[in-house]
């Protein structure tokens, strides 16, 4: 991300939040994959065009972040985007809801639940969940 120095990984780092002993408690239904590569994805809010980083992944949702910016609009849970996600395998578009947000000082992160993803093995999103790179 421009303008700061951000790793996205360091709130995965031993499932505890940075400078803190408090575990980040486990909700997801399925296992999440070890992405070895974040991904850029591109999204519609409030009739915005937005771009985000997707960081964490599984077979039902997925994590992301994004700069904090002066025309930055905040999500609520339960709002519904439409992503497009560049994976190493190419490009997959899925819907999705906003299931969690969390604030930080120079970022915004939140987790999705998605609400269609392609069945076709071959959709680059599929094949990530299926084979993380």
């Amino acid at each position: 991300m421009k303008g700061i120095d951000f790793n996205p990984y360091s709130l995965l780092e031993n499932k505890k939040w940075k400078g803190t002993s408090m575990t980040i408690p486990e909700k997801r239904r399925s296992q999440r994959s070890d992405l070895t590569t974040s991904c850029h994805s591109e999204f519609f809010y409030a009739g915005k065009k937005h771009a985000a980083t997707m960081i964490d992944l599984s077979e039902h949702g997925a994590r992301f972040t994004m700069e904090k910016s002066s025309d930055h609009t905040e999500f609520s849970v339960g709002d519904e985007l439409t992503l497009l996600v560049v994976t190493p395998y190419g490009q997959s578009q899925c819907s999705a809801r906003i299931v969690w947000t969390n604030h930080h000082e120079e970022y915004y992160s939140w987790g999705v639940e998605f609400v269609h993803l392609s069945e076709d093995p071959g959709d680059p999103l599929r094949c990530l969940i299926e084979s993380p790179f």
